[in-house]
């Protein structure tokens, strides 16, 4: 069990991808919202499409429909999933000296503090990615952090595990600002199973914001195997 949740846990923290500034950097050296959005949109997207041998980007040879799991072994169960957690826009006090600078304030996540309104976006206002969902239609949980525990609701995005369409809606989602100032938390969830040790693994990777400062950012990630047996 060990080997498999690390062999899972190197494909999310190593793989690297492209920076605006020319770079190659892997999950570990993010320090900036868009890098958050190069490792969704480089890194995520392409490792949950497995449609062609070797590599998306080679496509030597497509593969059927048993083969097409993470590095060919690893069944996705259900869809990859991308959440936020957001605070309110008044969620802290701005002192009444700047009050003509700020009329805004983002504060540390609280339950109190936590946005529950839908985010405005000129369009697509029905996509879960701009709705409020509470935890228990999500059917997830808090979760402590390094900064906050976060709850289990937000607004999410699920990918359909094809490259191209992914990073086409994660471009999208770039350009309208989902990710902002009133972002505090952003977690990638997915489990996957690998028949030849019937064994599963739930991933999560979390990315923190520390009131929008790029030193406030915490990454991690947690694998956990749980040995299927049968109930004979």
């Amino acid at each position: 069990m060990y080997y498999y949740t690390y062999v899972l846990r190197r494909l999310f923290t190593e793989s690297k991808f492209h920076t605006v500034e020319g770079t190659e950097i892997n999950m570990g050296g993010i320090n900036s919202m868009e890098q958050v959005w190069g490792y969704l949109s480089q890194v995520v997207a392409r490792c949950s499409d497995w449609h062609f041998w070797y590599s998306t980007d080679a496509k030597v040879a497509e593969t059927d429909i048993e083969d097409r799991n993470v590095l060919f072994d690893n069944r996705i169960i259900g869809t990859p999933r991308v959440r936020q957690v957001r605070v309110t826009n008044h969620s802290c006090k701005v002192p009444d000296d700047f009050k003509v600078l700020f009329t805004r304030c983002y504060g540390f996540f609280s339950s109190s503090n936590e946005e529950t309104g839908n985010i405005p976006v000129d369009s697509d206002a029905g996509d879960s990615a701009w709705v409020y969902h509470k935890a228990s239609d999500l059917g997830s949980y808090s979760y402590s952090g390094i900064v906050a525990t976060y709850s289990g609701g937000g607004f999410y995005k699920d990918l359909v595990q094809s490259s191209p369409t992914d990073r086409a809606a994660m471009t999208l989602l770039k350009n309208k600002l989902w990710i902002s100032r009133a972002t505090r938390a952003i977690f990638i969830d997915l489990a996957t199973y690998n028949g030849n040790i019937n064994v599963f693994c739930i991933v999560k990777r979390k990315n923190e914001f520390n009131l929008g400062q790029i030193k406030g950012q915490e990454l991690s990630f947690k694998g956990q195997a749980i040995s299927h047996r049968d109930s004979k």
